[in-house]
C-alpha cells in the first residue's frame, strides 16, 4: 500500500480516481451502477481508515500505560535511592523497602535491585565529575587512578567520554 496524491492517505486510490473525483462533481450524469460502485469503494476506504484509526489509538494508550506505571515505579525507587546506603546489602534494602511500602519480598527485592543500581549509577557519575574536575585542575592522569584506584586507560576513557561536545 502506497500513499498516492488522489487517496485519502488510507491506502491505494482506484485506477479511476478521476472517475470518482467526476461522480463527486456530476453526480447526476452518472449511471447507478457505477454510483453504487464508488459509494461502496468510498466506505471500504471510510472503515478501513477508521480500523487504522482505531488501531493507532490502542497503541497510544499501551504505551501512555507503560509510561506511568514506569513513572510510577521509578518515583518509588527514588524514595529509596540514597547514596549513603550503598553499602547496604540487598537483603537488609529489600527488608528496608517492604517495611515501608508493606509489599511483597518478590516485590521489595526487585525494588531494592533498582535501588542499588540506581545508587551505583550516580556514585560512578560524582566520580567522572570528579576526575573531570582534578584533571581541569591539572592533576595528573597517573595520580588520578591511584587516587581513585583505577587504571590510567580507565581514567583516559573517563575522560573522552566526558569530553565537552562542539555544537555543530
Amino acid at each position: 500500500m502506497g500513499h498516492t496524491r488522489n487517496g485519502c492517505g488510507c491506502g491505494e486510490t482506484p485506477k479511476h480516481a478521476a472517475l470518482i473525483n467526476r461522480i463527486a462533481s456530476e453526480y447526476r450524469q452518472v449511471p447507478t451502477v457505477e454510483l453504487d460502485q464508488n459509494i461502496g469503494w468510498l466506505e471500504h476506504k471510510i472503515s478501513d481508515c477508521m480500523r487504522k484509526i482505531d488501531l493507532i489509538r490502542i497503541e497510544k494508550g499501551n504505551r501512555q500505560r507503560a509510561k506511568a506505571w514506569r513513572d510510577n515505579y521509578n518515583a518509588i525507587v527514588q524514595q529509596f535511592c540514597d547514596p549513603e546506603t550503598l553499602h547496604y546489602s540487598i537483603e537488609t534494602r529489600a527488608g528496608i523497602v517492604k517495611q515501608r511500602l508493606g509489599c511483597s519480598d518478590e516485590r521489595a527485592l526487585q525494588i531494592a535491585k533498582s535501588v542499588s543500581i540506581w545508587v551505583a549509577r550516580k556514585l560512578r557519575e560524582n566520580r567522572n565529575k570528579e576526575i573531570v574536575f582534578f584533571r581541569g585542575a591539572g592533576m595528573s592522569v597517573a595520580k588520578i587512578a591511584k587516587m581513585k584506584n583505577l587504571s590510567r586507560q580507565q581514567v583516559h576513557n573517563i575522560l573522552r567520554a566526558n569530553k565537552p561536545k562542539m555544537i555543530k
